[in-house]
């Protein structure tokens, strides 16, 4: 058992180590490896992992060395996107008594390490309005869905804020997600906090970061 705690500790260390040297300079970086741009072989091995049946069995196939490679690139900072959907409105939602306008709005944040997905969190705003104030909205509903990639985990919702309700002139929501990347063995070791959030008006315009 103590042999196996640290091998274990060791493994994390290992990664640490690689993460640490993502954030040096990059004239330490070229002195280590670069490891702030993975190696082509890296990437294809990346790739074999994401694409397999079952990237975790793919993930222990490889040796421990080939382990880290991976996790240089899929536990790496992503690039993050947003992005904004108007979604079509049901026809049961179409008519709200007082309101003169309905809109359904999805805010979307995603992130990509060198082209590989890492995660992904949407949440939707549905409200209306009479052209002043709010008339309805949606943020007492769990309005957002979430999609994870390989060997990222969804932690959960770290906090919700919600600012407005009916009879205001705006409705905002703010809403934290917290994903992980879960590599076997070492466990999870890197952690991404994005922030989704909304804001609708009585007269439609609408707001989202």
């Amino acid at each position: 058992m103590r042999c196996t705690s640290i091998r274990r500790l060791s493994r994390v260390i290992a990664f640490l180590v690689i993460l640490s040297a993502l954030a040096m300079p990059s004239t330490t970086l070229a002195a280590s490896g670069d490891l702030a741009n993975p190696t082509d072989e890296a990437i294809k091995l990346t790739r074999k992992v994401v694409e397999s049946d079952d990237p975790v069995a793919a993930y222990l196939d490889l040796s421990e060395q080939e382990q880290r490679a991976v996790d240089s690139v899929l536990g790496r900072p992503g690039q993050i996107t947003s992005t904004q959907t108007i979604t079509p409105l049901e026809p049961r939602k179409a008519v709200v008594p007082m309101a003169s306008g309905c809109w359904s709005r999805v805010n979307t944040k995603e992130s990509y390490s060198l082209g590989f997905f890492q995660w992904r969190i949407s949440q939707t705003l549905f409200w209306c309005g009479d052209g002043m104030i709010i008339t309805y909205n949606n943020t007492d509903q769990e309005a957002y869905t979430v999609q994870t990639g390989t060997l990222w985990n969804f932690a959960g919702i770290v906090s919700k804020s919600v600012i407005g309700a009916n009879g205001w002139g705006t409705i905002r929501i703010d809403r934290q997600a917290h994903f992980q990347y879960c590599p076997p063995i070492i466990g999870c070791v890197q952690n991404a906090f994005p922030v989704v959030a909304q804001q609708g008006s009585g007269d439609g315009s609408y707001w989202q970061n």
